[in-house]
């Protein structure tokens, strides 16, 4: 009842805050409605900052499992660059054109290219943005999003249960269990360590903006309870 309220309570604001937009906008002017890009702090959206490096890393596998491990890492690379605790970050090969003239493009140096898993055995980059993992369970959807949103306050990968094994020969230590967890538990212990400035909306079992819900210490929301509702 308690996560039911929860989400009607998200979904009212939302309303809300979509109706007084409309009703501000249908008063003024297209013009004055626009922010100025002189003045500070008016952004819809944070701004990445960028390191001087940069390690291209390359899928071995198409599973959810590990593109979450790939989309958690590249948040906790761009969370420690926008921190200042690291100046190198994770870029998610792909081959679509689209996304290499954007690689192209990127103002950093391409340290090298790497399947993800041989990347976690760099210790000593690891340290610069890792502390351990974030375990969940695919069979509880809910615990994904939970557990990126743990990925952030602790700094931790997302592991699945399934991995965890795996993890702990590469010495990695579990950091947080949200395999069980609830959005209404996630809310009640996170709500203060989450920047309020945005928030993911996505299905769990997705790997799509992890990293940003990450990199930018944001609350990460399934607004629908079952995955074919999403």
């Amino acid at each position: 009842m308690k996560t039911i309220n929860l989400r009607q309570n998200i979904l009212l604001y939302s309303f809300l805050l979509i109706f007084s937009s409309c009703h501000f906008i249908s008063k003024v002017s297209y013009g004055d409605s626009l922010v100025s890009p002189k003045t500070k702090d008016h952004y819809l959206f944070p701004k990445q900052k960028m390191g001087r490096f940069y390690w291209s890393v390359r899928s071995e596998s198409v599973s959810l499992e590990e593109r979450l491990v790939q989309e958690s890492l590249c948040g906790l690379a761009a969370l420690a660059v926008n921190e200042g605790n690291s100046q190198t970050m994770v870029w998610i090969h792909s081959d679509v054109p689209a996304y290499q003239r954007l690689q192209n493009n990127l103002p950093m140096q391409e340290t090298g290219n790497s399947s993800i898993w041989d990347l976690l055995g760099k210790t000593e980059l690891m340290s610069e943005w890792v502390n351990g993992y974030i375990l969940y369970d695919i069979d509880n959807p809910e615990s994904v999003n939970i557990a990126t949103v743990a990925s952030h306050v602790y700094k931790g990968i997302l592991v699945s249960i399934n991995d965890s094994a795996r993890f702990n020969k590469l010495g990695y230590g579990m950091l947080y269990n949200a395999s069980s967890k609830t959005l209404d538990e996630c809310w009640t212990q996170f709500k203060d360590k989450c920047n309020k400035d945005g928030l993911v909306l996505m299905p769990p079992l997705t790997s799509n903006q992890r990293s940003t819900a990450i990199a930018y210490r944001w609350m990460a929301v399934n607004l629908y309870k079952k995955q074919e509702g999403s």
